[in-house]
């Protein structure tokens, strides 16, 4: 039955020994679910951390290397040294939540950014982390027009007149988790301004993600079902006006397994080094788990649809085939 204690190999290595071609990538693993990614080199101007809790915005300082501190909050102005860092970042907190924010650079310049809550910070990223509630009063202080354009991960219909300054936001449990201008989406907006979390159900969990297709955004892995000798995995990828769509195989969710029985063998690996973007391998036995015999297949990701591009027989002693019953991506390693 399935042991994860004992399945300690990864299907990229078997792959590569037993095929000379294989899979991998880099990432960073991370358990939990939902989850919010962005991009640690994103928003580095002070404006872009207005909104976020204090706790989000010591992570996102931290993620970017730098020094941050509290210099007001509720109303109380702290006491802090009279040193100087450039690139510090120095916070003004209401209620748990960050409401300005200015390096040490524009506070000698007198530069601060969200001094005044409504008329300064007009990023569109200083939206993400606001309920919509925030977010739209913000909006309207600021005199813009704003729309939401996807909901718990059901696209929106919307218009497809041009407002440059109107806000797009995209709608997680009634938090913005991204939000673009009209002039940012018809920009074609790169990868580190994209954030937001995967529509999946309470019971499921993102363990993991990593850039299938070279495009600088990495696709989230989801443990959609979890049993004691099967667990399912979808993909969601980043379009390119940031939403995430799940990834699909002819035009059908994509639903790969990781399983390991007396009868049935499969995993899931992404490229290290070669041309394809990700590997499946479905073995089954007719002798009660001594031999495997099935096939393992290559995909590459074009937009959110994943194509196969070359399978190839296998067959594998029932020790070897163990070894390959786990998602191998980057440093993504299931069970």
């Amino acid at each position: 039955m399935f042991s994860k204690k004992t399945l300690t190999a990864t299907l990229m290595v078997v792959a590569m020994a037993l095929l000379a071609a294989a899979c991998g990538g880099d990432a960073a693993d991370t358990p939990g679910g939902p989850l919010t990614t962005a991009d640690p080199a994103e928003g580095r101007s002070s404006g872009s951390f207005i909104g976020l809790s204090l706790a989000d915005a010591g992570v996102r300082a931290g993620q970017q290397d730098r020094q941050w501190r509290v210099i007001e909050e509720d109303g109380v102005i702290h006491g802090v040294t009279d040193d100087y860092s450039e690139d510090r970042l120095n916070f003004t907190v209401e209620n748990g939540k960050v409401v300005a924010a200015a390096t040490d650079a524009e506070m000698i310049n007198d530069e601060p950014s969200g001094i005044e809550p409504g008329e300064q910070n007009r990023e569109s990223a200083s939206f993400a982390g606001l309920s919509v509630e925030e977010a739209a009063a913000k909006a309207n202080e600021q005199g813009r027009a704003w729309r939401i354009i996807r909901e718990d991960g059901v696209d929106l219909v919307v218009t497809d007149d041009y407002s440059e300054d109107r806000l797009n936001f995209s709608v997680e449990d009634g938090m913005v988790v991204a939000a673009t201008t009209d002039a940012e989406m018809a920009g074609a907006p790169g990868p580190s301004s994209c954030q937001g979390s995967v529509p999946v159900t309470a019971d499921s969990e993102v363990i993991g993600h990593v850039d299938l297709n070279d495009d600088g955004r990495d696709e989230l892995f989801v443990l959609i079902d979890d049993s004691s000798d099967l667990a399912q995995v979808g993909i969601w990828t980043w379009a390119e006006d940031c939403t995430l769509h799940r990834a699909t195989v002819e035009g059908s969710p994509a639903v790969l397994s990781v399983e390991l029985n007396e009868t049935t063998v499969s995993g899931i690996s992404c490229k290290p080094s070669y041309v394809d973007d990700l590997y499946t391998i479905e073995l089954t036995s007719r002798d009660g788990g001594t031999t495997y015999e099935g096939r393992i297949t290559a995909y590459n990701l074009e937009g959110s649809e994943l194509i196969a591009a070359s399978g190839e027989g296998a067959a594998y002693s029932g020790e070897d085939a163990g070894h390959m019953a786990v998602l191998a991506c980057g440093e993504i390693t299931y069970p």
